[in-house]
């Protein structure tokens, strides 16, 4: 159990909300980058770290938002313009202010708009969004339904970087149940993917995830070749960031492996800590 920034009031380790004020939360660094929705600008890095901003909006700003997009709809209804990347913008909005429920209503009819469409590119988009809400509402079976409809219709296209964006989020939903066999599976097939077209930045980003399997499975050795390629990338690529979580998960690492490592662990941890005090204002409460 974590305690909420806001209200002080306990919530589950995992929670990307809290129950009790509503207020997001930042869970888990490694799964910022998750959708694979165009009309998100932030999209076009594999490293997003400004999701801080997207989760501090203030909800009036949103709900103005929300106002102005409906009579965009309304015009383009009227008009018999196309209404689908509408949609999806308006149920972005309502996942924002954690509205879960009615950003899937959304989603639901986009699906239908896109399917009559045979617009094969955004219902993919569409089921990869349905997915990552079900997960956040904790109906993991649900999500997994929706990555793999995503993930058949991406194979038919030529969208390569999309596709082992799905490969990874089905991946971390297997990890958050700990079903390894299927995790290690998609995480596997999301880097084959980004080595087989070298994408180097998405293969850092996926193994970074996978390094979590790794660890669980106790294959110490391959996991810490990973962590230092990965080191070695952001220290070349200036991505204090990215530093920033190879060092923790280099401490996590060497946790794991026990006693006589422990003070290897710990320095690295410290390291980390210090990287995170020299940002001081640049760095979001929410990565501190």
């Amino acid at each position: 159990m974590k305690i909420c920034p806001y209200c002080n009031h306990e919530i589950e380790e995992r929670s990307s909300y809290c129950p009790n004020c509503n207020k997001p939360l930042l869970v888990n660094l490694n799964k910022i980058y998750r959708s694979i929705n165009p009309l998100n600008e932030s999209n076009n890095q594999p490293y997003d770290y400004d999701i801080n901003d997207y989760l501090e909006e203030n909800y009036d700003n949103i709900n103005i938002k929300i106002r102005k997009l409906n009579l965009k709809l309304n015009k383009a209804e009227t008009r018999g313009a196309p209404i689908g990347n509408l949609l999806i913008k308006k149920a972005g909005l309502f996942y924002q202010k954690r509205q879960l429920n009615t950003a899937l209503k959304i989603l639901k009819n986009a699906l239908n708009y896109f399917s009559e469409e045979g617009n094969d590119l955004h219902l993919a988009i569409c089921h990869n969004e349905t997915g990552l809400i079900f997960e956040d509402l904790g109906f993991f079976n649900d999500a997994v339904y929706h990555f793999e409809r995503a993930i058949d219709i991406l194979k038919t296209l030529p969208e390569i970087e999309k596709l082992i964006q799905v490969y990874n989020n089905l991946a971390n939903i297997y990890l958050t149940f700990n079903d390894l066999e299927y995790s290690y599976q998609y995480y596997l097939k999301a880097l084959q993917v980004a080595r087989d077209k070298n994408l180097l930045q998405y293969e850092v980003k996926i193994s970074s995830n996978f390094i979590d399997v790794l660890i669980k499975l106790k294959q110490f050795h391959e996991a810490s070749e990973i962590l230092k390629r990965n080191k070695d990338y952001f220290e070349k690529t200036q991505d204090l960031y990215g530093k920033i979580i190879s060092l923790n998960k280099m401490g996590k690492l060497n946790f794991h492996l026990g006693a006589s490592y422990y003070e290897i662990s710990y320095n690295q941890f410290k390291i980390s800590e210090s990287i995170i005090k020299k940002l001081g204002d640049n760095i979001s409460v929410y990565v501190k």
